[in-house]
């Protein structure tokens, strides 16, 4: 009888602790509302972003659920990290040796999601927080991947976008946009019209310049069809000439490769085709990144992990931005893959 009690005694004290355990967790570590099944660790913020940009530049309403995930892991200075997994502890500061910390490339793709989706304050202190960090030299602005870090082109551009589209400060957006302009390899160069990523290196890069010609222009969010002109020689003013180092290098690959590392950039390639849209330029490199992206769309998406959203986010833009169809991109529902996927 005693045994039996004492082994009953324990196992209420086990169910005290367990319960103890289940209540300890924060809220946030179950991810409701958190677009795909692979680890948020490194990515979350990022790519629920892009999947918010996605649905909504096709006019598919994200779940309420989606944006308030994204709403909740703003830091109480208005940036944004990777991923919190308790929403209750602060932020960490920014550390650009970690790489850790809030950053610049989710805290702008953030600001552009919540401003889709009619969450301006929270847009807003995004925004700010994004022009608060800048590298500032003379009259150029300039953002690095991590606050304090090195500015680099790929991350300004981002954020310059961002500002655009929250309708943010417009003395940052134009001091950023000169701080692109002088990344600009010259015309009679080799790669000219493209851009250099920082200061620290003279080589080309294609991540950099497609993502500093959506800063250049005003192409996030997609809003509608382009309906770009031919592919330009590389003259005049600068989104020209970063169009035609883009276009020229897609007609002839259809895709954008690693900068120095080799292999196919489908995301480079998508946000090229974007920047590309609204730039009015590039119809023939268009076309044959678009032909890339639908033939390689369903193996871009599939991972080991699960299914990219933020692939099919990026694809969703592209869809809209060239009229094709957003669920049935090669072959692709990209619209379910992204609205099936959330926790």
């Amino acid at each position: 009888m005693v045994t039996r009690r004492i082994t009953a005694a324990l196992a209420s004290l086990a169910a005290v602790a367990l319960t103890a355990t289940m209540l300890a967790v924060p809220a946030q570590a179950a991810d409701s509302g958190l677009y795909g099944s692979t680890d948020p660790s490194a990515d979350a913020v990022y790519r629920q972003s892009l999947a918010i940009l996605g649905l909504t530049s096709v006019g598919v309403d994200p779940a309420p659920s989606a944006v308030q995930w994204l709403a909740d892991q703003q830091c109480a200075d208005g940036t944004f990290q990777s991923y919190r997994e308790d929403t209750s502890v602060p932020c960490a500061p920014s550390d650009p040796a970690a790489f850790t910390g809030p950053d610049t490339n989710s805290t702008a793709l953030a600001a552009m999601a919540l401003q889709a989706t009619g969450e301006q304050r929270a847009a807003t202190r995004a925004a700010q927080a994004l022009v608060d960090g800048a590298e500032k030299t003379g009259r150029t602005a300039a953002w690095p991947y991590n606050f304090g870090g090195t500015p680099d082109a790929s991350s300004t551009g981002l954020v310059v976008a961002a500002l655009q589209s929250v309708g943010a400060n417009t003395t940052a957006i134009a001091e950023g946009k000169r701080w692109l302009r002088q990344r600009i390899i010259g015309c009679s160069r080799k790669y000219g019209g493209a851009l250099r990523n920082d200061t620290s290196s003279p080589a080309a890069s294609n991540f950099a310049t497609a993502q500093g010609l959506l800063g250049l222009t005003d192409a996030l969010p997609v809003t509608g069809e382009a309906d770009p002109a031919g592919n330009p020689n590389c003259s005049g003013p600068a989104t020209q000439r970063v169009s035609s180092y883009l276009a020229q290098t897609l007609t002839r690959d259809g895709v954008l490769i690693y900068s120095g590392f080799g292999g196919n950039d489908y995301g480079s390639t998508a946000a090229a085709v974007v920047a590309l849209g609204e730039a009015g330029l590039g119809r023939r490199g268009i076309n044959r990144a678009v032909a890339t992206l639908e033939r390689e769309a369903g193996s871009w998406i599939s991972t080991d992990a699960g299914d990219s959203v933020g692939a099919a986010g990026w694809l969703l833009m592209v869809a809209e931005s060239t009229g094709e169809n957003p669920r049935s991109f090669g072959g692709v529902n990209l619209v379910r893959t992204i609205t099936g996927s959330l926790r």
